[in-house]
């Protein structure tokens, strides 16, 4: 492959090459036919024979037929990297060899042409005649085929210089591909396959470069390859390919090995940006039903499944319903449920909540903060098709009693899960961009909406997303890193009539809100314990020593921050909101909001608002005055 220059890019005997995609198609075909031969014996022996001779005989057969699948796998994969190495080389030869004729012939053009003018004026020279010499006059204009001669040559050099990089990348996929077939080299030089994958092989693969790897593998295989390296499945979730990689992967592959990799490696490709969501969900329902058949899950990935089936059961009567995310193997678990069809929807909102909403605890729940989004969504918008992602993709902050350390890290006044679930939070926005840029459907317009810590959470997201999301609506926000995110403008979010498409609100009856905002941690910890159900909790006069925490620098995404605020108090039509919560629980006071009275609740003048800006839709209900804020304590 180094015998061409910049010059010459089509240069090469491809003929040894060619020859050797030949005989490994005949080594890919051997393989087939002795794995199915081996197949049938196997068959026939287990007619006639039992007993532990057959049962360790039926084994070794076994292990056969799978070394036969795999020689089979590795041998057709190379035989295809270098069918299409010489089917592009020979196009490059083929155009390389085109460009110089026409530079050829270009030349010869210009050549008569200069002939011929030569003969003109030897012709009509004064010299010898006695007459005299004429007076020097303009220089002559330069011939047409002199200009089509320069022309041809800045063309050539062009093309040549554009074919060289086709070489040089051809060059490189065919090395890259030769490598990914063995997947692992001896001191040798013999080639080991991907049923013999080492820890130490795997070890030395990203995410990206492992994605070939699994395609060459059966149902069986990934199964045991996740079993014994669940690791796999987290480093895609934290460090995913590129989604245009993922999507161009999968597009790529038969219908045989995206079936083999939906059963045999659900965790993979259930929370794989780029692959199709209707795909994703396939796997995820598949992850379901094979941890819903376990015995050995722990309480949060067993409360996590149990969740996900009561979320996805309670959409019968509606728009579909699916898992376009489980993490079982995170601490804590993760999932979203997908309502209406994200691949083909017109618009898509990806909803993300705040404090004490785990996968296993509250999924079903904000499935159903979604789903009420999603009607309101139609209501308001009613000749597009809507879907709304309801996604817990990180660890929110809690206020139970017993796990409450309102100085600690993971406390709803530290930035720290936040800054935390971001980078997924932005991966999946991308990746939403980039599978339905990719799709048959088109872009959609897509929105986020944040509740609560769900709002910090976004705006870190929303400073690392490649693209630009439609609008996003902060509801309740726990406050804005000032720090990294100084005002709207710092969000990737687009802008319509001169201002971004940033939307906040807060109802005047909620605190906790503003307290998340400024308040020490101690202080928060009495007040929470005051009113808390759970008198276990801290109580006043305890004295228990909490940690201390750096200044948040969280600021309200108000005005002066560039959003547009609208109100969620109610205007006699709509009901307002009456606490902090997305949907209205009726439990403690000052935390809590009446039942029919959250966020998210039908009827509120804060859904209907939250529609609006989601959809890009209607008119916003009439701002109500300006909140109370609770004093500094």
């Amino acid at each position: 492959m180094s015998d061409w220059t910049d010059d010459d890019p089509g240069a090469g005997d491809l003929s040894t090459l060619g020859d050797r995609a030949q005989k490994l198609a005949l080594q890919a075909q051997h393989a087939g036919e002795m794995q199915a031969l081996v197949g049938q014996q196997e068959a026939v022996v287990a007619g006639a024979w039992t007993g532990t001779g057959h049962d360790g005989w039926a084994n070794k057969a076994a292990q056969t037929t799978v070394a036969w699948a795999t020689l089979q796998t590795w041998a057709s994969n190379e035989q295809k990297a270098l069918g299409s190495y010489v089917e592009t080389v020979t196009g490059i030869k083929t155009r390389a060899d085109r460009q110089k004729g026409l530079l050829a012939d270009a030349k010869a053009d210009a050549t008569r042409a200069e002939q011929a003018t030569s003969v003109s004026q030897a012709v009509a020279s004064p010299q010898g005649s006695g007459l005299p010499s004429p007076s020097p006059g303009p220089s002559p204009s330069i011939a047409p085929e002199q200009l089509a001669l320069e022309q041809a040559q800045s063309s050539y050099l062009s093309a040549m210089k554009a074919l060289a990089a086709e070489r040089q990348a051809a060059d490189d996929a065919l090395v890259a591909s030769i490598r990914e077939a063995y997947v692992e080299v001896t001191a040798a030089g013999t080639p080991v396959l991907p049923a013999g994958l080492t820890e130490e092989s795997l070890a030395g693969m990203t995410p990206t470069t492992l994605l070939t790897t699994l395609s060459a593998l059966s149902a069986t295989d990934l199964a045991d390859l996740m079993a014994a390296e669940p690791a796999i499945a987290q480093d895609f979730w934290t460090n995913p390919p590129e989604p245009s990689t993922a999507s161009s992967w999968w597009a790529a592959l038969s219908d045989d090995q995206r079936a083999a990799l939906l059963a045999g490696a659900p965790s993979v490709i259930g929370n794989l940006g780029g692959v199709p969501y209707a795909d994703r969900i396939v796997a995820n329902q598949n992850q379901l039903d094979q941890a819903a058949a376990r015995s050995d899950l722990t309480k949060a990935q067993r409360g996590t499944v149990e969740q996900a089936k009561k979320a996805l059961g309670s959409g019968q009567d509606g728009p579909p319903r699916g898992l376009v995310d489980l993490n079982l193997g995170s601490n804590p678990p993760f999932g979203a449920v997908a309502i209406g069809d994200v691949d083909t929807a017109d618009k898509v909102t990806w909803s993300v909540p705040g404090m004490d909403n785990s996968a296993s605890e509250n999924l079903n729940g904000w499935t159903v903060a979604g789903r009420n989004l999603l009607d309101q969504q139609k209501a308001v918008d009613r000749t597009a098709t809507h879907a709304v992602v309801s996604w817990i993709g990180y660890e929110t902050p809690t206020l139970d009693s017993t796990k409450r350390d309102f100085g600690g890290s993971d406390s709803v006044l530290s930035n720290s899960l936040a800054e935390k679930g971001a980078g997924r939070l932005a991966s999946e926005l991308d990746a939403l961009h980039t599978t339905r840029a990719l799709g048959q459907s088109g872009l959609p317009r897509i929105a986020v909406a944040a509740h609560s810590y769900g709002t910090t959470v976004s705006s870190y997201a929303l400073t690392e997303t490649q693209y630009n999301v439609d609008s996003v609506t902060f509801t309740a926000s726990a406050g804005i890193d000032s720090s990294v995110v100084s005002s709207a403008n710092d969000l990737h979010v687009k802008s319509s009539e001169g201002h971004q498409n940033v939307y906040a609100t807060q109802a005047s009856a909620d605190f906790i809100a503003s307290i998340g905002r400024n308040t020490d941690p101690h202080f928060l910890g009495l007040l929470l314990s005051g009113v808390s159900s759970d008198p276990s909790g801290m109580n006043y006069g305890e004295t228990r020593e909490l940690q201390t925490i750096p200044q948040n620098h969280r600021v309200n995404p108000d005005s002066n921050f560039g959003a547009i605020r609208y109100s969620s108090d109610g205007n006699g039509d709509l009901l307002g909101t009456g606490g902090h919560d997305a949907l209205g629980t009726g439990g403690p006071p000052f935390i809590s909001a009446s039942k029919g009275h959250g966020y998210y609740d039908y009827y509120t003048q804060s859904l209907w608002n939250m529609a609006v800006t989601t959809t890009g839709t209607g008119e916003l209900s009439p701002i109500a005055p300006p909140q109370s804020v609770m004093p500094q304590p």
